[in-house]
């Protein structure tokens, strides 16, 4: 309808519009991970090299995550 915002407009226009806004959110978006990468390459790390003190190295990975559980019910006793 002629009153109506975007009449007359041809598909070409809208979709150029619209990739260069795409474009533009995909720049800022590749700056801000380029910012956080430089930011996580400065985090100090701990002495077993993780970034997290309370990280353990004396448990398993989280692959190994239901064996350890199911070997801490393994030794327990069940009382009737």
């Amino acid at each position: 309808m002629p009153n109506e915002p975007g009449y007359g407009t041809n598909t070409t226009d809208v979709l150029e519009r619209d990739t260069r806004a795409m474009e533009a959110q995909l720049q800022m978006l590749q700056l801000r991970m380029q910012q956080q990468a430089e930011d996580d390459a400065n985090v100090p790390k701990f002495k077993d090299g993780s970034r997290w003190e309370s990280a353990r190295t004396d448990k398993g990975s989280a692959t190994r995550y239901a064996k350890d559980v199911q070997g801490e019910f393994t030794h327990v006793e069940y009382v009737h």
